[in-house]
């Protein structure tokens, strides 16, 4: 029994070993496909929410003047409301995501440091 569970140590030492030297002969092409990844997820996010702020701005400040002229319909309000917030929300997220490409390009080392002790 004893014999059995060293073999059995033995063969996890082995594997681990073997683990191991696969990550660190991997590590280059790893690290470029993390950069990589990132780097498109936030241009992704930055056109989406571009595209999403842009289609949502000319109905609100159509709603706005609406208000101003003294329509207040209800929806005049909800869309210059709820389509402000949605504007003022998607501009946030693109300034997130710009912050997040220029870290990455810039400084890439520093960004796999911080992304990982988050």
């Amino acid at each position: 029994m004893e014999e059995k569970i060293n073999k059995l140590i033995l063969k996890a030492l082995e594997v681990a070993e073997q683990t191991g030297n696969f990550i660190i002969d991997q590590a280059p092409d790893i690290l470029q496909e993390f950069y990589r990844w990132h780097t498109y997820k936030f241009i992704f996010w930055i056109i989406l929410l571009t595209l999403v702020g842009s289609f949502l701005t000319k109905p609100v400040i159509k709603s706005w003047k609406a208000l101003i002229e003294d329509d207040d319909d209800l929806p005049n309000i909800l869309i210059a409301v709820f389509g402000t917030l949605t504007v003022v929300t998607c501009l946030g997220f693109i300034v997130s995501n710009l912050y997040n490409l220029i870290f990455i390009l810039t400084a890439p080392k520093l960004y796999i440091i911080e992304y990982f002790l988050n």
